[in-house]
């Protein structure tokens, strides 16, 4: 992995991971501050554990106080190290000594997200503006013996094409794109994704676990799928009834489904 490109995924811990696996600090540093900054506000709190699993073991010790610092103005709040026993000793003390304990490795990652160099304004704009779904009538205006009625997903809309490089995260909302998506983009969201174009990059639904997650598309050409974990590539063919169609893709137990949209 580059010092430029750095990878978040989320984790049975219901936290983001972030994988660390080179010892150039001041360039890892750079990124974080440069490569989210647009998209900053999106965080808002996160939960995060840093993986050095991946790390080498010879180099510039970790500086855990400036990365806790650095994650912090972002607005993720990194709580915990997976690979922490394989450091030296005094790394170990020092990760626990700026409050970042030891994390099971139970806590695989199971979805991944990479974030490009450059996230473009009007995409990172589009990220922090989701907003809730208007809410019920107070409780005094319905009938006493209805239902409450349940509160809608919030949702984050694209009005405009995706290009190659690009990436929109919906956090704990869904993703509607009214364009293309194109090859070497992403689209990821913790609800459902929908895309009134071709979907012709990447697509992540259920990125924290939701099992009814779906993607749809006006034209399913995606190099890479997933619904809460389950994932699917280029490398297989999408089937003949769905390849490049209006389509929808969902969970099945540990399989995705592919179905026709039928209109």
């Amino acid at each position: 992995m580059s010092a430029s490109s750095l990878d978040l995924k989320s984790t049975r811990l219901d936290a983001l991971l972030l994988p660390l696996a080179s010892r150039d600090w001041e360039a890892a540093l750079h990124s974080m501050r440069t490569q989210w900054a647009a998209v900053a506000g999106a965080f808002d709190g996160e939960l995060l554990v840093l993986d050095l699993r991946g790390l080498p073991p010879q180099g510039a010790p970790v500086p855990w106080l400036r990365i806790k610092q650095a994650l912090a103005e972002l607005g993720l709040n990194a709580v915990g190290v997976l690979g922490l026993g394989q450091l030296a000793e005094a790394e170990q003390q020092g990760a626990q000594a700026a409050g970042l304990p030891a994390r099971d490795e139970a806590g695989a990652a199971r979805t991944s997200a990479a974030l490009p160099g450059a996230v473009s304004t009007a995409v990172s704009t589009a990220v922090s503006a989701a907003t809730p779904m208007p809410q019920e009538p107070p409780p005094s205006a319905a009938p006493e013996t209805a239902a409450p009625l349940p509160r809608g997903p919030r949702c984050v809309v694209i009005d405009r094409p995706l290009r190659s490089g690009q990436q929109v995260y919906a956090r704990d909302a869904d993703l509607v794109v009214l364009g293309l998506v194109s090859h070497g983009a992403e689209v990821i969201a913790d609800g459902s994704v929908h895309v009134y174009g071709a979907l012709r990059g990447r697509a992540i639904a259920g990125a924290k676990g939701d099992l009814d997650a779906r993607v749809y598309a006006q034209s399913l050409e995606a190099e890479l799928l997933a619904v809460a974990g389950v994932f699917r590539t280029s490398e297989k063919p999408l089937p003949p009834e769905v390849a490049g169609k209006p389509a929808q893709v969902r969970l099945e137990g540990e399989r995705l489904v592919f179905e026709p949209l039928k209109y």
